[in-house]
């Protein structure tokens, strides 16, 4: 290790082999010297001068092919553990399931270079670049900034990476003062989306800076980014393909094993989980009054009605036609109550404007609520009890909630 931290250029490793060799060659060649002088003449020409030059000779040969085979050892061994690092952090990489285990991945396999002292890893996390939402990777304070990731000269610039050695050219205006010696990288990671996401790396020795290093924090960079890009990608089309192309909240084939597992964990954690059936009143009156397109947008509006209307951990699905079902995890009845009251007055009370500025009167929704485990033991019953009570609160002149109750126990067997 302390080998491959000498300078870089092979030249200078070879010239800093040869001194070392002559510093071992001449106490050994003296020490012979002494000996053939014990044993005999040891003038000018004579034979055992002649052999003990001969012997230093030998002895400077000898230990140069040494220290050549064993660079040659260490670099050998040096690629290898590099080829297999490389080898486990694309493994590692190709099993991720998300960005942020990408990045995390990437952090991890950063922090091991031998001369890393610290490193921090700056990425979005889904949330557009103007609300200046990043995650932070690190451990310990940040290596060399405390900036906000906006006003980082690589995010507003082109530049592929920023290298500085610290004191002896201009660092960036972020640098914390602390650090008065070393070297540091800043590397972006453009992501599918044209963002930014920033590594960096500082470490005591400038030969961080060396062709070599540099190679390889590209190397791991850029086979992050090619993860990344493509687990976005199926992202994507895993939304796509489980989300509503009207609404944009989630679609039934998403919802039902959605709902297993929350009932599962509800199961686990010894928490409530109440449902919701919502549904928008005399809806087919509007697609006849006003036609389908305006039917279409209404059930946008109701959406984003609903959405402002329920908690971030909460999840909204549409259900089929104009009827919705919302999930609440870890909630009991009382609250469910309060949230679909909400969602109702809301609904009630908002101004339904269509695309070609014609207003129309304002509508209104029919809830039905159902908490596991009180009111059902399974998902199929959550679902069943929840739509039973929401054709309750039709029959009671809809624009009302109702509560899955004593009332409506009487399911049919097997449900």
């Amino acid at each position: 290790m302390l080998w491959r931290k000498l300078p870089g250029e092979s030249g200078i490793r070879y010239l800093l082999l040869s001194v070392v060799s002559i510093l071992f060659g001449l106490p050994l060649g003296y020490y012979a010297s002494q000996l053939a002088a014990h044993f005999g003449n040891t003038g000018a020409g004579s034979p055992n001068s002649i052999y003990t030059m001969a012997f230093m000779v030998l002895i400077f040969i000898i230990l140069f092919l040494t220290g050549i085979i064993a660079q040659k050892a260490a670099e050998e061994h040096a690629r290898l553990f590099e080829l297999k690092s490389f080898k486990e952090y694309a493994d590692a990489l190709h099993q991720a399931t998300s960005e942020s285990e990408v990045y995390n991945i990437l952090f991890a396999y950063i922090g091991r270079m031998p001369l890393i002292r610290h490193a921090a890893l700056y990425y979005y996390s889904g949330k557009p670049l103007d609300e200046g939402f990043c995650q932070k990777i690190t451990k310990g304070k940040a290596p060399l900034c405390s900036m906000p990731h906006k006003a980082c000269p690589l995010i507003q610039s082109e530049t592929k990476r920023m290298e500085v050695r610290i004191g002896k050219s201009s660092s960036c205006r972020h640098q914390l003062p602390a650090y008065k010696s070393g070297s540091y990288v800043c590397i972006p990671i453009i992501d599918a989306g044209h963002r930014k996401s920033i590594l960096q790396v500082y470490s005591t020795d400038e030969s961080l800076l060396d062709r070599v290093n540099i190679s390889n924090l590209k190397f791991y960079t850029d086979i992050a980014r090619a993860v990344i890009h493509s687990r976005r990608a199926i992202h994507a089309l895993s939304r796509k393909a489980s989300t509503d192309k009207l609404t944009k909240v989630y679609n039934r084939s998403f919802l039902e094993p959605y709902l297993e597992n929350q009932i599962e964990a509800a199961s686990l954690s010894n928490q409530p989980l109440s449902a919701m059936t919502i549904d928008i009143d005399h809806f087919k009156r509007i697609n006849d009054t006003y036609g389908h397109s305006a039917g279409d947008h209404v059930l946008v509006l109701f959406t984003d009605l609903v959405l402002k209307c329920i908690r971030k951990t909460d999840l909204l699905a549409r259900y089929g036609g104009d009827e919705f079902i919302a999930v609440l995890p870890s909630t009991d009845t009382e609250t469910a109550q309060v949230i679909a009251e909400r969602i109702r007055q809301a609904v009630a009370s908002a101004p339904i404007a269509l695309p070609d500025g014609m207003e129309i009167p304002s509508i209104s929704c029919s809830i039905g609520i159902s908490t596991y485990p009180f009111h059902c033991s399974s998902m199929d019953e959550l679902l069943k009890t929840s739509d039973m009570t929401l054709y309750k609160a039709k029959q009671a002149g809809r624009n009302c909630v109702r509560i899955y109750g004593s009332d409506l126990s009487h399911l049919p067997t097997g449900l």
